[in-house]
């Protein structure tokens, strides 16, 4: 997969089939989304999945969401797809005051546009004002076909990021999980931290989000781990382990079972399984210890043994 990023001015040689979206998370409705492209592949034409490297919301409305998959993430995501080009527009104040049809005589032009796959509720150019309408009036004009899908639901709703966002917060992870079609995690390099987690014999790895990261509530997880393309089992802190800390800053924080790697630097990938207990404050390090140990002997006789 190409990644095209911050650029306005390009052009892709090949014929395409396109399709647009914010991809927070690129759930099980995006998904569908990305297998007709894949079908659309299998035609001859390259992917394209369009996205906009700032949400509109940050300049329209002036409010940013955090986010269910953060930018660097996001690429990691669509890499595990077919798609052959990722393309993270700027939206700026002259993309936004764009014309629908100026936009889109821009994109499928220099795109090479031959296939365009969209929801139903597509909206694009200044104020909203291009739909799937105006998409089907101007196809023959511009010499591509349009597939229009419907919302994929659950429970009679329509599948989205704000839902699952909503759940997340709930922590409702298995929920946000079948919706994702994958378990939520967290991508990033691990860090040094206070290394305090050696000296009590439950050595940790911390992963330091950005701020845009949408986390769940504080508290324990079982969670499993992916570093150097292998895969491992854990239990995952999250918050400001108040125990040993007092400087405020959320952490991922992850012991990895059997695991004595050095791996500063290292890429890794922690997914969240499952809520085991709420963060507190315990008297000593001692009895942190206890109640990691506890938590260990549990998630290994649920996930391992």
């Amino acid at each position: 997969m190409e990644l095209i990023k911050g650029q306005t001015s390009f052009t892709i040689e090949d014929d395409t089939a396109i399709s647009f979206g914010k991809f927070d998370g690129l759930h099980i409705g995006h998904k569908y989304l990305m297998q007709l492209l894949y079908e659309e592949q299998k035609k001859g034409l390259k992917t394209v999945a369009f996205s906009f490297q700032t949400p509109p919301s940050v300049i329209v409305k002036k409010r940013q969401d955090r986010l269910l998959t953060t930018e660097y993430e996001k690429v990691h995501v669509f890499g595990q797809t077919h798609i052959d080009y990722l393309v993270e527009y700027p939206f700026t104040e002259a993309v936004m005051r764009m014309p629908a049809e100026d936009f889109l005589d821009k994109i499928v032009n220099d795109l090479h546009v031959k296939s365009i796959i969209v929801g139903n509720d597509f909206r694009f150019g200044f104020q909203r004002q291009g739909d799937i309408y105006l998409l089907d009036r101007l196809s023959d004009r511009y010499g591509y076909k349009l597939h229009v899908v419907d919302k994929v639901l659950y429970h009679e709703q329509e599948i989205s990021s704000t839902m699952i966002r909503s759940l997340l917060i709930e922590n409702d992870l298995k929920t946000v999980e079948h919706l994702l079609g994958y378990p939520y995690f967290i991508l990033g390099e691990v860090k040094k931290g206070k290394q305090i987690g050696r000296t009590i014999g439950v050595p940790t790895i911390n992963i330091y989000p950005p701020a845009d990261k949408l986390l769940p509530k504080d508290g324990g997880y079982a969670s499993r781990v992916t570093v150097k393309g292998k895969t491992y089992y854990g239990i995952t802190n999250i918050g400001k382990n108040p125990t040993v800390s007092t400087d405020g800053d959320r952490v991922v924080e992850t012991h990895i079972f059997d695991f004595e790697e050095d791996i500063y630097g290292e890429e890794v990938k922690v997914e969240l399984l499952e809520f085991i207990r709420e963060e507190k404050k315990y008297a000593s390090l001692d009895a942190l210890k206890r109640q990691i140990e506890l938590d260990i002997k549990n998630v290994k006789m649920k996930y391992i043994n």
